[in-house]
């Protein structure tokens, strides 16, 4: 390369001698001469450079005219050469592959040499970062099979990718709600095929990309794979493994699926999800995959595990346990000597065992606890049973219930042996826990509003009584009157805060948390407000429920719109765990769409209590100085969903009657800017209380909240995600959701289960 000063060398060469000359342009005129064309050896050049010399032509254009075309002729050559030949030019070509306008030679050897380029060069390629950036996927995938490090370097920030996207977590945590829809129709729009959900997630194709056809490198990656998720134990990471493995099927790569003990598993299991049912024929076929697995007692039971643990899979197995147990029942029959259900039971104990597998490195065949066969299935068979017989009755709970009295008395349909029974066995065994939450969620989507109201209560005097926090029975929840789907203000149970020409009254509701209106006496309100307080400071909410049954029962209330099940799920179990981030971004999402259905003071109250905790919670998490990177997030949509009630709400709302969401909004904002439109607005309205609707307070210089942060004109604060929303209600929810970037070992929270060993 010296000899032809071409490259980084040939340009250092040039500068030193210029730096040591006194006499630049004389060495300048001898280097042209000597590096030039030669006249002497190319006399037929001669009367072209004349020409060229005429019109002025550089030599620097010349030459590069001359090597762009040269360049072209041996790049199709290349096609057309053969293996040792290839080794030859690559040897003499790769010396100057740091030459921008000579490196697409080396490199095109090196592809058409592909999967044998020699090892020196591929080793020298890899201890130049730029070079090693500049080379064709297909060089890139030699260079990981000698240097393991950078492969580790591209993989690991694709997983990180994968399981933070909000679009997955979105999916993930409706798929709950979504799986236990009885309703086709439903099922169908909501539910989008596996292939097509692969064919649409970017970062998925782009880590299948990786691999090419090699079956070493497609390791490498389960082996980074299962290294994050023993440390993690986050249960996206299964759903990375299985999808991975069918994005490789859906390519037809049968070079690496076939190297994957699980991918006959896998197909039956992709099979089933997409058809949302395990039918006997894909049963079989899971069966026999599993006994040859079982029976070598190996890794392989370890990477079937992680495919069962998939979140969607979990789902799957759920419903179809949920759906064997019913029939189970209409037979007459005992769940326990039922091999569908026995088995897939199985199915999930294995596929939540897949932590635990991975992390210990033991791949031993797990087995049942014959306390789930005999205690909690039996249980769950009476409470199924009666399922059965009041639909087989078609009994409506709006004829057993008082429509001034929408809480259901449920103390008497579970014996006091059974309750303690389901309550052991939900803390012992994530098998009974996932069951009852997809049961639960099943009962909401079926409108059983009786059976929904009995399990919510079971579940937060089960996390009151684990926690050692005192609970007054029969104690009802201080936090509102309810959401109701129909206008209250005539009721009388709300009183209306209007004057006689239907004007809002602002002066009717007192600011604070002393503006409740509640049907508690002064006991039981502080005894609630004490549990609160302790459920607060000691609970780890994801020990019982996770963020996708939590997500799952708020869209199927905001779906069904029933009066009742609001007061069930809302008032009287979510809102009393309101002081976690994620329940409060799900409480916002259910105002703010359920909003013109409340009444205005119900509407305050809730306002009032939620934000004051809001701001209570926002308070002890900077001192103690632990918030996360995943509370910020959760903190930036609580933000974007206030800052769209405040626009959409305007009427209802000012400083006076709900000071503590203003309070939070501006404590929360840095740009003073963006705030002031909404400041003006209230501050209009509190001037004048009396306008009629017609006065409404001038809106245009509001902030739209459809608007791009690109469009706000003012700089978007740093820690505000603001997202470009649609108009509707409906779409400004689904935007924020999308972007529910969880803690990923707690979001869908399947840990081990601590009792089958």
């Amino acid at each position: 390369m010296d000899e032809f000063l071409i490259g980084n060398s040939g340009a250092e060469k040039i500068l030193t001698s210029l730096s040591n000359t006194t006499y630049p342009l004389q060495f300048i005129n001898q280097f042209q001469q000597e590096n030039g064309i030669s006249k002497k050896s190319l006399p037929t050049v001669t009367p072209v450079l004349n020409l060229l010399d005429l019109h002025q032509v550089p030599r620097g254009e010349l030459y590069l005219n001359l090597l762009t075309s040269l360049k072209k002729d041996l790049l199709n050559k290349i096609n057309t050469l053969n293996k040792s030949e290839l080794e030859k030019l690559l040897e003499t070509s790769f010396a100057y592959i740091s030459f921008e306008e000579l490196q697409e030679i080396p490199m095109n050897v090196m592809r058409r040499l592909t999967p044998e380029v020699p090892t020196a060069f591929l080793l020298k390629l890899s201890e130049s970062e730029e070079l090693y950036e500049q080379c064709p996927i297909e060089v890139k995938r030699q260079i990981w099979l000698v240097s393991p490090q950078l492969f580790k370097d591209k993989v690991v920030p694709l997983i990180h990718q994968y399981i933070e996207d909000s679009n997955l977590i979105q999916d993930m945590n409706e798929q709950l709600s979504v799986s236990s829809s009885s309703d086709p129709v439903l099922f169908a729009v909501s539910h989008t095929l596996p292939a097509k959900r692969r064919e649409n997630n970017i970062t998925l194709q782009e880590i299948a990309d990786l691999f090419g056809k090699i079956p070493e490198l497609y390791q490498m990656f389960l082996e980074h794979l299962k290294k994050i998720f023993a440390d993690t134990g986050n249960y996206l990471l299964c759903n990375l493994r299985a999808e991975v493995l069918m994005a490789i099927h859906d390519r037809s790569i049968n070079e690496i699926y076939d190297t994957d003990g699980s991918h006959n598993v896998a197909w039956c299991l992709d099979a089933c999800i997409r058809d949302n049912n395990l039918d006997s024929r894909r049963v079989k076929e899971i069966q026999t995959s599993l006994n040859a697995v079982s029976n070598q007692n190996s890794s392989v039971l370890g990477d079937v595990a992680m495919v069962f643990g998939n979140p969607v899979a979990i789902n799957c197995i759920v419903k179809n346990i949920l759906i064997q147990l019913k029939e189970v029942v209409k037979r007459k029959q005992i769940p326990k000597d039922d091999e569908s259900i026995k088995f897939l039971t199985y199915l999930l104990v294995l596929g939540l065992k897949a932590h635990k597998m991975i992390k210990q490195n033991k791949f031993n065949t797990p087995h049942i606890k014959k306390h789930i066969l005999q205690t909690f299935y039996p249980v769950f068979a009476s409470q199924i049973l009666e399922d059965v017989t009041r639909e087989s009755s078609k009994s409506t709970l709006t004829a057993s219930t008082s429509a001034t009295s929408p809480i259901l008395d449920s103390s008497t349909l579970l014996e006091t042996s059974e309750i303690q029974d389901l309550e052991n066995c939900f803390l012992k065994y994530e098998v009974c826990k996932k069951i009852t939450l997809a049961y639960i969620i099943k009962r909401v989507v079926d409108r059983d509003l009786q059976t929904v109201d009995r399990y919510l209560k079971l579940i937060y005097r089960l996390i009151c009584k684990d926690n050692n926090i005192n609970l007054i029975e029969n104690v009802q929840s201080p936090t509102i009157l309810s959401a109701s789907t129909t206008s209250a203000p005539n009721s009388s149970s709300n009183t209306d805060i209007t004057d006689s020409s239907g004007n809002i009254n602002i002066n009717a509701s007192t600011s604070g948390t002393t503006a409740t209106t509640t049907t508690t006496t002064p006991t039981s309100t502080l005894a609630d407000d004490n549990a609160f307080e302790s459920l607060m400071n000691n609970v780890d909410i994801y020990k019982y429920i996770g963020n996708d049954f939590i997500q799952s029962l708020v869209s199927q209330v905001l779906h069904i719109k029933e009066h009742r099940l609001n007061i069930i799920v809302i008032d009287q179990f979510l809102f009393k765990f309101r002081f976690f981030p994620f329940v409060q971004k799900q409480l916002v999402r259910y105002l703010l769409e359920n909003f013109t259905r409340m009444g205005q003071r119900d509407f305050i109250t809730f306002i009032q209590k939620l934000y004051n905790t809001i701001l209570v919670v926002i308070k002890k998490q900077q001192q103690q100085q632990n918030q996360s990177r995943v509370d910020n997030k959760q903190l930036d949509d609580i933000i974007h969903l206030t800052r769209i009630l405040m626009d959409k709400a305007s009427q209802r709302i000012n400083e006076k009657n709900a000071a503590p969401m203003f309070e939070f909004f501006k404590a929360n904002q840095k740009s003073s800017q963006f705030l002031s439109p909404v400041s003006s607005s209230t501050n209009q309205q509190q001037q004048t209380p009396q306008q009629t609707p017609q006065q409404t307070p001038q809106h245009s210089s509001i902030v739209s909240p459809t608007l791009s942060s690109s469009e706000l004109g003012g700089e978007t604060p740093q820690h505000n995600t603001i997202i470009s929303a649609p108009s509707s209600t409906s779409s400004n929810i689904e935007s924020v959701d999308n972007n529910n970037n969880n803690n990923n070992s707690n979001a869908m929270d399947t840990t081990s289960d601590s009792g089958w060993d």
